[in-house]
């Protein structure tokens, strides 16, 4: 993974945007568009008592998914939502976190006939923090 920019989206690779945060307390919200699909993402991060919480909370599909990282005393665990299957019929978004970043990645899951599109990078992301 890359972690050369925090606190904003990077894309790693054609298939694959990240966001990194190195601080806490962190929050940013941006709206993804992904193969004419358009969902909005919530990042927050903060500081409780002997540790951490990280909620990411997604509205996709008339549906808000809060799913939530805890860090306590050195002991982690998740709760909450599970995070949305965001999909078409060829595709899928396939979504991992951990304590410090949310990446997002273009996978192909069957091969339709005809023509599939291939764009070079099928994100894109406006930040809606401000």
């Amino acid at each position: 993974m890359i972690k050369e920019k925090p606190n904003s989206w990077v894309f790693e690779n054609p298939r694959t945007i990240s966001i990194f945060w190195d601080h806490i307390p962190f929050e940013i919200t941006a709206s993804i568009r992904w193969r004419d699909i358009e969902f909005q993402v919530k990042v927050s991060a903060s500081i409780i008592e002997n540790g951490s919480t990280r909620t990411l909370s997604f509205l996709y599909d008339n549906r808000t998914y809060h799913c939530k990282l805890t860090k306590w005393k050195y002991m982690g665990g998740g709760h909450g939502d599970k995070f949305p299957e965001i999909a078409t019929r060829t595709h899928k978004i396939k979504i991992f976190s951990g304590l410090d970043f949310l990446s997002l990645t273009d996978e192909l899951i069957i091969q339709a006939e005809g023509e599939v599109k291939t764009d070079e990078n099928p994100f894109g992301i406006i930040d809606l923090s401000e």
